[in-house]
C-alpha cells in the first residue's frame, strides 16, 4: 500500500508520482532527484506485503524524506557538506532503523528527527574523529551538492551558469516528469544491460535509439537527468506491471507467453507509450533551442536521425506468416509504427 504520509507531510497517492507539498518545477534539481528515489520506494510500498520488507521500504522512505527536508532548508554548499557528516552519524546511530508502535509513531519520530538533524547542518562543526561512509559521500558530491541548482525552462535552461532561484513559471504548464514516468514501458531496452538484447539486431538498434532520445532529454534541462529518468522507468514499468522491472518486461516481449504479462497489461502498456511518443516532440521544441548549451544543440540536431524511417517497417513479420504486415501496420495509424520502433 502507498504511503499516504511521511514525517510531517501527506502525500497525494492520487498524483501518478511521489511528490511533497512542493510542486517538482519548483524544486532544486537534488530535490528531484530525491522525489525520483522516493518514487521508485512507493511503488515497491505499494506491492509489498511482507512486514519486514514494508519496514525496510519505510526506513529508506525516512532517509530520502530527511534529505529532502535538508535540500529544501539548505542552500550554501559549505552547510549542504557539513549536513552530509550529521546525515551520515545520523544514518550510523541507527535514527532511521528503529522500531514504531504504528504509523503515526514512525511519522511522529521522523519529522522529530529531522528538526534535529537539520538544525544541526547549520551549526555543525566537523569532527576529527568521524567515521565517513565513502560511498555515501560519493553519493552526496553527486546527487547534493552538484544538483544544488534550479531548472527553470521558461528562462534559462541548459545555461552555463545554473539558476538559484525558485523558477516562476512552469514551460507551458507541461509535466515532463509524470508524462516520462507514463511511458517508462517505452524506454525498457535502454534500461537493460546490452548483453540482454545482443542477440536481437531489432532490439539492439531499439535500445541504442532509446538511448538517443534519453540523451536528448538529458541536457534540454527539463529536471529529466540521467539519474532521474533511470528511477522513473523503474518505477514506471513497476507500475505498470505490478512490481516488474525492466528487464523482465523484456524477457517479456521475447517470449509473452513464457513470462505471462497479462493482454489488459500490454494493453495499458501500448497506450502509455503511444501517448508519451506523441508528446515527444513536444518536449523537444519546447527546451527552446536557441537557450540550449553547445551539448543540447548537438544532440537536438540528431534528433531527425533516430525518428523511423518507412523502410524500418517494411518487412515488420507480427504474426508469424512470413509475409510482411506493414500495410497492415500503416493502416493502423502511425502512432503504432513509433510504438514498434520503440516496443
Amino acid at each position: 500500500m502507498k504511503r499516504t504520509r511521511i514525517g510531517n507531510i501527506d502525500v497525494d497517492t492520487n498524483k501518478y508520482y511521489f511528490v511533497l507539498n512542493t510542486p517538482l518545477w519548483q524544486m532544486k534539481q537534488s530535490e528531484v532527484r530525491i522525489m525520483s528515489y522516493l518514487d521508485v520506494l512507493q511503488e515497491q510500498a505499494n506491492i509489498a506485503t511482507i512486514e519486514s520488507e514494508i519496514t525496510r521500504i519505510y526506513n529508506e522512505m525516512d532517509k530520502y524524506f530527511c534529505l529532502a527536508q535538508i535540500v529544501e532548508n539548505i542552500n550554501d554548499a559549505g552547510t549542504l557538506t557539513n549536513a552530509f557528516y550529521v546525515f551520515n552519524e545520523a544514518v550510523k546511530k541507527g535514527t532511521f532503523n528503529r522500531t514504531y508502535a504504528d504509523i503515526t509513531e514512525r511519522n511522529d519520530q521522523v519529522n522529530e528527527a529531522v528538526v534535529n538533524i537539520v538544525n544541526d547542518c547549520i551549526n555543525y562543526t566537523i569532527k576529527d574523529t568521524s567515521v565517513i561512509d565513502v560511498d555515501l559521500w560519493i553519493w552526496w558530491k553527486e546527487n547534493i551538492l552538484n544538483c544544488n541548482y534550479y531548472t527553470n525552462p521558461v528562462d534559462g535552461a541548459a545555461q552555463k551558469e545554473k539558476p538559484l532561484s525558485v523558477p516562476t513559471a512552469i514551460s507551458g504548464g507541461y509535466d515532463y516528469v509524470e508524462t516520462f514516468k507514463k511511458s517508462a514501458i517505452s524506454f525498457c531496452y535502454s534500461a537493460v544491460s546490452p548483453d540482454v538484447v545482443k542477440k536481437s539486431k531489432v532490439a539492439t538498434l531499439k535500445r541504442k535509439k532509446q538511448n538517443e532520445v534519453r540523451n536528448t532529454l538529458n541536457v534540454c534541462d527539463v529536471q529529466l537527468d540521467s539519474v532521474v529518468q533511470r528511477n522513473y522507468i523503474n518505477s514506471g514499468v513497476a507500475a505498470a506491471t505490478n512490481g516488474g522491472t525492466p528487464l523482465q518486461f523484456v524477457n517479456s516481449l521475447k517470449a509473452v507467453n513464457k513470462v505471462g504479462i497479462s493482454e489488459t497489461v500490454l494493453v495499458a502498456i501500448i497506450s502509455a507509450a503511444v501517448t508519451f511518443l506523441t508528446a515527444l516532440t513536444k518536449m523537444i521544441v519546447d527546451s527552446r533551442r536557441d537557450r540550449l548549451n553547445d551539448e543540447a544543440k548537438l544532440s537536438l540536431n540528431t534528433a531527425n536521425q533516430y525518428v523511423p524511417a518507412e523502410s524500418d517497417f517494411l518487412n515488420i513479420d507480427l504474426d508469424g506468416d512470413g509475409r510482411s504486415d506493414a500495410k497492415k501496420i500503416l493502416l493502423a495509424g502511425g502512432a503504432l509504427l513509433l510504438l514498434y520502433y520503440y516496443l
